[in-house]
């Protein structure tokens, strides 16, 4: 039943959306997207729904990244593997982590790949940045 409602949710909440871009832009709501994307979302975001601003989004992963790292600190986690368990924690949940250190669980591979895709994007980033 939550599932169903959930599902009624987000084909109302596309139909909205379509609506007010085709309202606002005069175009396919799908062209709008592609052509225009941070104004599009920034519009719905002040009009629909927060989650539909890149800006609003940012903010919010920003501060969500943010309370993971501090968490990963709060573990214990050495400066040197910061960035792998932050992003363990914001993919797999302080939880499962937890559980992973101690062994309880042996493997979370989602999780295990972020700590592998996220040290080395931020690398790849200094290398272009500098």
């Amino acid at each position: 039943m939550q599932r169903h409602r959930w599902e009624k949710y987000g084909k109302d909440l596309s139909k909205k959306r379509d609506a007010l871009l085709r309202a606002k832009f005069g175009q396919n709501p799908a062209t709008v997207i592609r052509i225009q994307p941070y104004d599009a979302g920034e519009y719905l975001g002040r009009t629909l729904d927060a989650r539909f601003s890149p800006t609003r989004m940012a903010e919010f992963l920003a501060v969500h990244l943010e309370t993971k790292q501090e968490q990963a600190r709060e573990l214990g986690i050495e400066d040197d593997n910061l960035a792998a368990w932050t992003a363990a924690l914001y993919n797999g949940g302080a939880v499962n982590v937890r559980r992973m250190r101690a062994g309880l669980i042996s493997s979370l591979r989602e999780t295990q790949k972020y700590m592998k895709a996220v040290p080395a994007r931020a690398a790849r980033l200094d290398r272009i940045l500098s």
